[in-house]
């Protein structure tokens, strides 16, 4: 009897080439892939002066989707594709990102995307803490200091660093 095997989804970061992000997208909903695009709300003004709110990616050119590992690695060979998966250090294979990862991840773009900034992934280095107070409760990241100032990071392995402006001492717990 022969037993079938499913296929294996994770999840992956992506780079949208050229600001085809609509384009990439509707690549993974076509095939039925679930997408996460971190965003916020910044205010605009108009030559008239009105103001409004507009919703922009967090992190320009980045997609993330749970996809099988030869659909990343399909997209990574595909000259005309409008993505490119982000790798690991020093290979060509994609590297996937744990569920646990993308959940707090995802938690903390989405409940504070107005209180991040991204930074360059090399500061990701320093101890792992829990928040257990204020929005960002339950997320894990680190601790750094980042332009003298003791920051929350969440990271993405390889791929993003989102680091919150401050989280009161009481909220913290080392792990």
């Amino acid at each position: 009897m022969c037993e079938f095997k499913p296929i294996e989804e994770h999840w992956y970061a992506f780079r949208v080439l050229h600001n085809r992000i609509s384009e990439a997208k509707n690549l993974f909903q076509n095939a039925n892939y679930p997408t996460y695009i971190p965003m916020k709300v910044v205010e605009s003004t108009d030559i008239y002066y009105n103001v409004t709110s507009v919703t922009i990616p967090l992190i320009p050119s980045l997609i993330f989707a749970r996809t099988p590992m030869d659909f990343a690695i399909r997209s990574r060979r595909d000259a005309y594709a409008p993505i490119t998966p982000y790798c690991n250090l020093g290979t060509v294979e994609p590297a996937v990102i744990s569920d646990a990862e993308m959940r707090n991840f995802m938690f903390v773009t989405q409940v504070g995307a107005d209180k991040l900034k991204e930074y360059p992934i090399h500061l990701a280095q320093g101890d792992r803490v829990r928040i257990i107070g204020g929005v960002f409760k339950g997320a894990e990241g680190i601790i750094k200091r980042v332009s003298h100032n003791m920051r929350f990071i969440v990271t993405v392995q390889g791929t993003a660093v989102m680091v919150n402006s401050y989280i009161p001492k009481k909220f913290i717990e080392k792990l």
